[in-house]
């Protein structure tokens, strides 16, 4: 079965080979039943050469998945394998990434979302999605396995499934159970549907795609959209190096983040230096062609008050010692050195980024204003893209493999940023106030006692002034490349260790006065974490920034409970785990084996757990997939392998099958909800939430950590748990 959505007619067709038929389900559905899959792949065929002959094909996950289907039922039934690319051109090419059909436009929509949001999720399959992004379209769940609904040999009754579904199958005269396939395969289409209609993704980077002047497909690669928005730029007036093939890039100094000292901290204040790296590269002229390469046998501040006459931006860091126990370590000078004039290709692209991420955060300040808090998100993440935009024109600098790599460049511009982070700390401390922590091109310190905001704007003024007379006058430029202004004011910030922190404010720059909680780097946010650890840890994190910690036990005293009776279900605490690489179907000794590749010694558990799965539950996960792993105790299977077989470039290997893959498509057997392995579950939550209260320095939480975690649960517990798990479904 086939359903698709055509733009220009407004219709939905589904194309099925089921014997009895199916009615449409809405006004502009259209089902057309054909006799076998190669007359259903033929009528496809016609669809696109004919019947509605579309400029863009637009799927969720189509790459990974949809693509390489068909294309394969296609060579299956022994046709034409390129429909996808219109006559006479029937080339579509899949070795390139992303696949190209030449004639026609091919967008992965999952991809188009990722790289819109620049945003990882727990889960690829739509179905998750659709909580992720909090769309309307109804969810219909799996009642029976694919096969049966198909074959029409279960009952499903209507009153159980939800009231937005059913609407769908009002006027459906001879309702029986492979409609749920079709009510599913039609919610997919309007789900993809309304995912790209809320964040206008197609006509977005259509929008970039004119306005850079390159192909659809490569505006949702960031390295992309700097060479194409470069070349157009220059159009043609200047010759660009061919890519050069390095296999190793130069090591320099990396941003700068000051290790903070983990606990809690009330009333910090952030201070953010706006577009730091790509003004760095527009005051100082950084571009490979405006470039000098400095080599003097003696460097010293003379020799470069010279340079300066001359006319250079001259980034200069003395020569200096430093002790390391009994050896003295002498490090060289470091000079970089860039021409005023011509004004180079690199400030010039980021000038037009710049000009897009005005626009878009003037309409996004617009929205704000009248209240138009979606309409604001979606400027909010077009500026986003556009920041991407021209901070990806350092990294292509830095990229060993681009024709614009110069690693003068690079360090340049990172060390601009790294001593302008210092300076600023210096300053501050000048001024009396202590930094806690520095991330990148962020400051946060502890505001004195009575201080608001006319204060952190107060401070914010005279560093903005003192790091402007600092700069200009070190690199001989004529205007400062930072400036400072205020982000947040956090009531409560809790800090665990570099790029991890939460916290909760009571002014953001965007929005105001108004409070709200943030998260940097914990499992609450990071996409490979758990349904649950999510939930726990965000239900922690705001207890203590509430000031609520004494509510602490008592919440996690019954999380645990829950966890040792298995009264969590299967989704809610498996692992996302991204699936990377390619797994190959392989013949050994006359069986067929998976084969991972790019694993040659060890096979990652989520790895492992999906090959299980593949091979024993009937699940199709492959590359691109986003599957979770779920922990069972293998021991207690009965009516399934305990072993997973999978063939390497070592030879056939045979592990313990501790995990299983699953995902929201495919219902999982009774026996596999029996035998979840809760303990692992609940030891791995333990040892992230531990790791946030260890941070605290509050006394009633702190001695009670002994008896908050206890190890193992008592002997009666753990019977309990035992009991329980035998009959939990």
């Amino acid at each position: 079965m086939v359903t698709f959505w055509d733009s220009y007619t407004d219709e939905y067709v589904t194309i099925h080979t089921h014997p009895k038929g199916f009615q449409p389900l809405l006004p502009n559905h259209k089902v057309v039943q054909v006799e076998d899959e190669k007359a259903l792949l033929l009528y496809l065929q016609e669809c696109l050469d004919k019947k509605y002959d579309p400029d863009l094909i637009a799927a969720h996950n189509l790459f990974r998945y949809d693509l390489i289907k068909i294309m394969n039922r296609l060579k299956d039934n022994g046709l034409e394998e390129n429909i996808f690319s219109p006559k006479p051109f029937r080339r579509v090419d899949r070795r390139s990434y992303p696949p190209r059909a030449e004639g026609r436009i091919l967008c992965d929509m999952l991809e188009a979302l990722k790289a819109y949001t620049l945003e990882e999720f727990p889960s690829y399959a739509l179905e998750s999605l659709v909580d992720e992004l909090g769309l309307e379209t109804p969810k219909v769940p799996f009642l029976a396995s694919i096969e049966e609904l198909w074959s029409d040999q279960v009952e499903v009754n209507l009153e159980e499934l939800d009231e937005r579904i059913r609407k769908y199958l009002e006027g459906v005269e001879d309702f029986r159970s492979s409609y749920i396939i079709l009510i599913r395969n039609l919610l997919d289409v309007i789900a993809v549907k309304e995912y790209n209609e809320k964040f206008q993704l197609i006509d977005f980077y259509d929008t970039l795609r004119r306005e850079l002047g390159g192909r659809f497909e490569d505006m949702l690669v960031h390295n992309r959209i700097v060479e194409t928005g470069i070349r157009r730029m220059i159009n043609k007036r200047i010759a660009l190096p061919s890519f050069p093939r390095r296999k190793q890039k130069e090591k320099f100094r990396g941003a700068f983040v000051l290790e903070p000292e983990p606990g809690l901290y009330s009333n910090v204040a952030v201070l953010d230096f706006s577009r730091e790296y790509p003004n760095i590269i527009q005051k100082l002229n950084i571009s490979p062609e405006t470039s000098v390469r400095v080599t003097p046998v003696i460097v010293d501040e003379e020799y470069v008050a010279e340079l300066k006459k001359k006319g250079y931006h001259v980034v200069y860091v003395p020569e200096r010692e430093e002790k390391q126990g009994k050896v003295t370590v002498r490090y060289p000078p470091q000079v970089y050195c860039f021409k005023k004039k011509p004004r180079g290709i690199i400030p010039r692209y980021i000038d037009k980024m710049f000009m897009l991420r005005d626009k878009f955060e003037e309409a996004e300040r617009r929205a704000i204003e009248r209240g138009d808090e979606e309409d604001a998100n979606r400027n909010r993440i077009r500026a986003k893209v556009a920041k991407v935009g021209a901070n990806a024109s350092y990294g292509w600098m830095s990229w060993a493999g681009s024709p614009f790599y110069n690693r003068d460049c690079s360090a340049a511009t990172a060390l601009c940023g790294y001593l302008a982070s210092q300076k600023l700390i210096e300053e501050l401390s000048k001024l009396g106030y202590k930094a806690v922590y520095g991330d990148t091109d962020s400051i946060f310190y502890i505001m004195k006692p009575g201080e608001t905001l006319a204060d952190v704007e107060r401070v914010n003024n005279i560093l903005n002034e003192r790091l402007a007379e600092w700069a200009t006058k070190e690199w001989n430029i004529d205007e400062s490349p930072f400036r400072l202004s205020v982000k947040r004011i956090y009531s409560k910030f809790l800090v665990l260790s570099k790029k991890r922190y939460g916290g909760k404010y009571v002014y953001h720059e965007k929005k105001g006065y108004t409070t709200g909680y943030e998260f940097k780097g914990l499992e609450l946010v990071r996409s490979d974490s758990s349904k649950l650890e999510k939930e726990v840890q965000h239900q922690l994190f705001k207890f203590i920034l509430d000031g609520e910690e004494e509510k602490i036990p008592k919440y996690w005293s019954k999380v645990r409970s829950r966890l040792n009776r298995g009264q969590y279900e299967p989704i809610e605490v498996a692992y996302p785990a991204a699936i990377v690489k390619r797994i190959e179907k392989r013949v050994h000794k006359g069986k067929e084996y998976c084969y991972p590749l790019g694993y040659p010694k060890v096979v990652p558990a989520h790895i492992r757990a999906v090959i299980y799965s593949n091979q024993y539950l009937g699940t199709d996960f492959r590359s691109g997939d986003k599957p979770r792993r779920l922990p069972i105790r293998t021991k207690l299977l009965e009516g399934y392998p305990k072993e997973v077989e999978i063939l390497t470039s070592q030879g056939l290997i045979k592990r313990e099958a501790k995990d299983i893959a699953i995902d929201e498509y495919y219902p999982l057997p009774d026996e596999f909800r029996r035998v979840i392995d809760w303990k692992r579950i609940r030891k791995r939550l333990e040892k992230k939430v531990q790791s946030i209260l260890e941070k605290l320095k509050s006394k009633p939480i702190s001695t009670e950590l002994g008896s908050f975690f206890g190890g193992e649960c008592d002997e009666q517990e753990e019977k309990e748990s035992m009991s329980s798990k035998g009959t939990t479904s």
